[in-house]
């Protein structure tokens, strides 16, 4: 790639490996908002209330669907009806990971997310936007007053000294927490990819579920055997007859 190696040195960035001067993940990433961007467009240009097509359905489904599954469903049931105006960013991000994660299924493709530097993108994004929100709701001190639990009086001020710092670390962790969770994800993804089912038998009956034949001898021995096995039926107890 001499245009992106010629890019990246008027940019001051000496890439790992001048063979691949971009990265694998970051292709893929492109590759993932292309998608999720195609689909968005696509989908807007079809919008119909009468007659929905199957793509406006499964977007709908990704937002709303009966089982209360959908982004539109969990931030209303987390943050409560409020919670409708941060559908765009939160659905960007979460339509972004799952278009990532099953990039993964195609063979000859990875997952962008498998790179630690993406999930910890999207982590930092995400940390930056709650963030950002909760300071713009509450006002820079009533959002920091938060973190001390909103004290009142002496004894909630007192309080407030051990809860604000241990507040402000967890509150912090979770950069690390979103992105572990993250990039866990994208392997767990490949192998139940990776997993063929057996191919059936001629007929029809798979050979991992067949059970396993047994010589004349082995029936007659097993038959004798379950004649004088006791059975428990409603609290008595039964002999199997011949």
């Amino acid at each position: 790639m001499p245009a992106a190696t010629v890019l990246l040195s008027r940019l001051h960035i000496q890439p790992a490996s001048p063979e691949t001067p971009i990265p694998q993940h970051v292709v893929m990433g492109m590759i993932a908002v292309l998608i999720g961007t195609a689909f968005a467009l696509i989908v807007r240009s079809r919008l119909s209330v009468e007659k929905p097509g199957s793509l406006q359905q499964v977007a709908e489904m990704l937002l709303t669907n009966p089982l209360e599954f959908g982004i539109r469903d969990l931030l209303v049931e987390n943050v409560g009806h409020e919670g409708v105006r941060y559908v765009p960013f939160v659905g960007a991000i979460s339509i972004f990971i799952l278009i990532s994660n099953l990039l993964a299924v195609f063979p000859f493709l990875v997952a962008p997310t498998g790179t630690v530097t993406v999930p910890l993108a999207c982590a930092t994004l995400t940390f930056l936007y709650f963030n950002w929100q909760g300071a713009r709701h509450h006002g820079v001190g009533g959002y920091l007053k938060t973190f001390a639990g909103s004290p009142h009086g002496v004894g909630g001020w007192l309080l407030a000294l051990l809860l604000f710092p241990v507040e402000i670390i967890s509150t912090t962790a979770r950069l690390l927490s979103l992105t572990v969770r993250l990039w866990s994800s994208p392997p767990s993804v490949a192998t139940s990819a990776s997993i063929v089912p057996s191919p059936p038998s001629p007929m029809g009956i798979s050979s991992a579920s067949s059970p396993p034949s047994r010589s004349p001898s082995d029936r007659a021995c097993a038959t004798s055997r379950a004649e004088n096995v006791p059975l428990k039926l409603s609290g008595a107890t039964r002999t199997t007859s011949a």
